[in-house]
């Protein structure tokens, strides 16, 4: 299990169900379909679980701009777990 500092909105996202986003797996690739930043990132958020999908979700539920940008959703991905998860 991942750790998470003990403050604020953290903790209590932490003691929270947080169901898992309906997003489809992208296709596999192959012929001439090319996956879009969209089948990417749907790919991510599908692989995340308890605490870290719980420090995530806002992206999605905000509709971020991040879910078009997957270079700048990754970093900010890696921002949120360094400042967050132990």
């Amino acid at each position: 299990m991942l750790g998470i500092k003990a403050c604020g909105r953290i903790s209590l996202l932490a003691t929270q169900q947080v169901q898992r986003p309906a997003i489809p797996l992208p296709e596999k690739i192959g012929g001439d379909f090319i996956p879009h930043v969209q089948d990417w990132v749907g790919f991510i958020f599908n692989l995340l679980t308890g605490e870290a999908l719980a420090l995530m979700s806002p992206i999605l539920e905000q509709s971020s701009s991040l879910l078009n940008q997957l270079v700048e959703f990754i970093h900010a991905m890696s921002v949120i777990f360094d400042s967050n998860l132990a």
